[in-house]
């Protein structure tokens, strides 16, 4: 019997984003919004670890972050709404 050796460079793409803690939901907003790039092997998605520290990166450099809107959004008129 041949053993099969696996490439540690990538990660099922389901168990990367169970390991981040994110939905199913999320992570197919991620590819849908272009942030991550899995590869499709076998009909099965897959994430290079090249990917993961780029996504990681960009991530950490606030390349996906939203402005603050709502009650969380800076006052436009400079004046607090309680005072």
């Amino acid at each position: 019997m041949t053993q099969q050796k696996t490439n540690p460079s990538i990660i099922a793409y389901r168990k990367w984003v169970a390991d981040a803690g994110v939905s199913s939901t999320t992570g197919w907003r991620w590819i849908k919004n272009g942030w991550i790039r899995p590869i499709n092997i076998a009909g099965r998605l897959y994430v290079t670890q090249d990917e993961i520290q780029s996504f990681q990166s960009r991530a950490n450099n606030g390349e996906f972050a939203k402005p603050a809107a709502g009650a969380a959004a800076p006052n436009q008129n400079g004046k607090d709404s309680d005072a």
